[in-house]
């Protein structure tokens, strides 16, 4: 069997699992409770409720994929490190390689809560997930505008969420927040026999004049065809249809819309 099939079965196989280790890795998971403002499992009296925790190989670039829930009914907002302000109450799933999980009142505030990540389920096995390096992503980014008055953070992770349902890792970098999303394939490909992914490196920063957010998106996109490997040089079909994907991308952050 050719090497490049070998891959394809070797990436659908792998993301079966993942959905499967997605899907039930809560109930590999034995309920105790966690100290300080954490729980396992739904919602309780505590602010935050850990629903996935998911051991990666030690060579992926991220150390878990976490799943979780928060409610802090006393503040308008919080602040997670690498996240962002957020609204007090909400859920998330990305990868991350910290040790626990903080909420600050503000950036650079109070801590007000803070849960380690331990006791976590074991990766099912699958294909290892890696991350661009930031390097590799081109200079130049495509914008969207999110008007004053929805938090900019809430509205990244929703629709990266949505849209590169992978995952993604976030940081911060000179205290604003990063988010670098995994591969994605991309759809709307007429022919059979050619494969094309993307991921994004989206920033935001808030301008002086008009307080409103601009979301900065910069992408690496990949093609391979049948039998080949991944190559960064792409046809015009793949572009076009990365561009349509990107599109779909900026709407939805400027609106909130998910088609």
């Amino acid at each position: 069997m050719p090497m490049a099939d070998i891959d394809n079965r070797r990436e659908i196989i792998g993301g079966l699992l993942f959905c499967l280790a997605q899907g039930f890795g809560g109930a590999a998971i034995a309920q105790s409770s966690l100290p300080d403002g954490g729980r396992w499992g739904a919602p309780t009296s505590q602010p935050v409720a850990i629903h996935q925790l998911l051991e990666l190989p030690s060579n992926s670039t991220a150390r878990y994929k976490v799943s979780y829930s928060y409610d802090f009914p006393s503040h308008s907002t919080v602040y997670i490190p690498g996240i962002g302000t957020v609204s007090p109450k909400g859920q998330l799933t990305y990868w991350s390689s910290e040790t626990e999980l903080e909420f600050l009142d503000r950036s650079g505030g109070t801590r007000i809560a803070a849960v380690p990540l331990s006791n976590p389920s074991k990766s099912m096995g699958g294909s290892v997930t890696r991350f661009p390096d930031e390097s590799q992503f081109p200079p130049v980014s495509r914008q969207a505008r999110l008007k004053r008055g929805i938090l900019p953070s809430d509205r990244a992770t929703m629709v990266l969420g949505h849209f590169f349902p992978l995952g993604y890792f976030p940081y911060e970098k000179s205290k604003v927040p990063h988010f670098l999303t995994t591969y994605q394939y991309v759809p709307l490909l007429q022919s059979k026999r050619t494969f094309a992914q993307i991921a994004v490196l989206l920033t935001y920063a808030t301008e002086a004049d008009s307080r409103d957010t601009l979301f900065l998106v910069r992408y690496q996109a990949r093609e391979r065809r049948s039998h080949t490997d991944w190559y960064d040089e792409y046809g015009t079909e793949t572009a076009d249809a990365v561009q349509s994907f990107l599109n779909g991308v900026l709407k939805s952050l400027e609106t909130g819309d998910r088609p």
